[in-house]
């Protein structure tokens, strides 16, 4: 398992080493393949986390769309937040919609990771479209999902605005510019820099260059000592 990894890292490019360390847990698609026909424990490891995110987002999408639809057939219950102005009815709109192509797209991925086999691996880095398209499966849970959120907080964010709260205007927003910092901050913890890894191994290397150029020093004074 070690040497895949090793192999993968050096090969595969920057995005498509993040997607598939998102969707299946290994640096390519080559390594999953080798993890399959291994016909070991991993794989089914491996399943087993693809199929727990999936239902942890189908979950998640199912308590999002009645949330949305709440929004969509009540009035505001008092004049801080508008929500029955366009933008934010819209935004309301939008993030159901969303929310139920996570929840159908997830009851796709459970089938198709049910019934993942070696020979759709071996299609997918043969063939680009069978590539796109099951990888845009796969995605499809997650973004509308992330979607739907995005929305969803920029529909209620608009309806404080389209209030007639000061104070609560200013909250909102705050709140709002800490959420876009969080999205960019997880974004970013998600991505691996290839010149700050090989910053930290050359660092490394002098570390162990200077203990064993000191180590060399420190003989000799020890034998003219005895």
């Amino acid at each position: 398992m070690p040497e895949d990894h090793v192999e993968d890292n050096s090969t595969t490019p920057g995005l498509p080493r993040l997607v598939c360390l998102a969707l299946f847990g290994t640096p390519s698609l080559k390594g999953l393949l080798r993890i399959i026909l291994a016909n070991d424990k991993r794989w089914e490891t491996q399943r087993q986390l693809m199929i727990d995110r999936t239902t942890n987002i189908n979950t998640v999408s199912a308590l999002v769309l009645p949330t949305a639809a709440a929004f969509l057939t009540t009035s505001s219950p008092t004049a801080i937040v508008n929500w029955s102005h366009t933008v934010p009815y819209v935004c309301f709109l939008a993030g159901s919609v969303f929310a139920t192509l996570s929840l159908l797209s997830g009851l796709g991925v459970l089938g198709f990771v049910n019934t993942l086999q070696s020979d759709a691996v071996k299609e997918m880095l043969y063939n680009k479209r069978k590539f796109f398209e099951r990888i845009t499966l796969l995605m499809m849970p997650f973004l509308c999902l992330f979607m739907a959120g995005l929305i969803l907080v920029v529909g209620f964010v608009s309806a404080v605005w389209f209030g007639n709260s000061i104070l609560a205007k200013t909250v909102v927003m705050t709140g709002f510019a800490f959420f876009i910092f969080m999205i960019f901050m997880t974004f970013d913890s998600l991505s691996v820099n290839k010149d700050n890894v090989r910053g930290y191994e050359n660092m490394e290397r002098l570390h162990v260059t200077t203990r064993a150029s000191a180590d060399m020093t420190t003989e000799p004074s020890t034998m003219c000592q005895l």
